[in-house]
């Protein structure tokens, strides 16, 4: 029933994902203006999870340094880790957006890795920068927990997977002379 009402998106995609569809309301017209009364078939739409559309919404609120819509974004016991707190500060996003190249950080190849009947999917993806002043380049894989709640989805978790995490700048800019 939960993925029936609540995410139906998830409900026999193979099935849903190889029929063509046909629009009623494509018809074309023949070179006499009359009406041709076959319906075109349309390619499926692969719409994208109400997930990945919501780590996007959360990376571009990182992006634009908005630290309040960051932290609104966030699950209650998130919000009240001092570690979170410290890492998603103005004083670490901000000199660290402004320090990498296009001064933006978004999700890449964001799949869907588990779900549970408590309404909460994990995702993998990936984020990848390069510092503005240098040729560095990072590539971390993050894992994020979504949970889905009556006030709309919030980060649960999220962790990097990626071996030497702890040395990018996401998380210590003040090693890389972002911070002033």
């Amino acid at each position: 029933m939960y993925y029936a009402i609540l995410r139906p998106q998830f409900i026999d995609p193979a099935n849903q994902q190889n029929k063509p569809t046909t629009n009623a309301n494509n018809n074309s017209y023949n070179q006499e203006g009359n009406q041709n009364t076959e319906n075109t078939a349309q390619l499926p739409v692969i719409e994208e999870s109400s997930g990945s559309v919501f780590l996007k919404e959360f990376y571009r609120q990182l992006s634009n340094k908005n630290i309040t819509g960051i932290v609104d974004l966030m699950d209650k016991p998130l919000k009240s880790s001092s570690e979170i707190r410290r890492i998603f500060s103005e004083y670490r996003i901000a000199p660290f957006i402004d320090g990498i190249e296009h001064h933006q950080i978004s999700p890449e190849n964001i799949e869907l890795i588990s779900t549970s009947n408590a309404g909460v999917e994990e995702y993998r993806y990936n984020i990848n920068y390069k510092l503005a002043d240098s040729d560095q380049t990072f590539a971390e894989t993050r894992l994020t927990k979504i949970k889905f709640t009556d006030n709309g989805p919030k980060v649960a978790s999220i962790l990097c997977e990626s071996k030497r995490c702890s040395y990018n700048p996401f998380f210590r800019p003040e090693s890389y002379g972002l911070i002033q």
